[in-house]
């Protein structure tokens, strides 16, 4: 992290917390949010400033950590405003993610 900053390179997290409340470990900080069950709603589409702030910036490249397929995680992906979407490669979630043959070359 501390070379991706001295680089000026922006970096945002978000994590989903599957269950109603933060840990006193999940403290959210300048490049670190979450989300809860509480900010879904009964299919489990999250909502919320947090979220929606995310889902609506232009980020250049969202990189997908999710190992456990979530539904609000693969509802964030789908919304995202972002330029490149990577994740674990899976058949059933290759709908979420770009392909490589898309990256744009330098």
């Amino acid at each position: 992290t501390k070379k991706i900053r001295e680089s000026k390179k922006e970096v945002k997290a978000l994590g989903f917390v599957n269950q109603k409340e933060l840990h006193g470990n999940q403290s959210p900080t300048v490049d670190l949010d979450f989300f809860t069950l509480k900010d879904t709603n009964w299919h489990y589409k999250p909502g919320g400033h947090i979220v929606n702030n995310f889902i609506n910036e232009n980020y250049d490249i969202l990189i997908c950590l999710d190992t456990e397929s979530s539904l609000p995680i693969k509802y964030i992906l789908a919304a995202s405003k972002a330029n490149f979407r990577v994740g674990k490669y899976e058949n059933h979630n290759k709908i979420f993610f770009d392909s490589f043959n898309n990256f744009p070359r330098l």
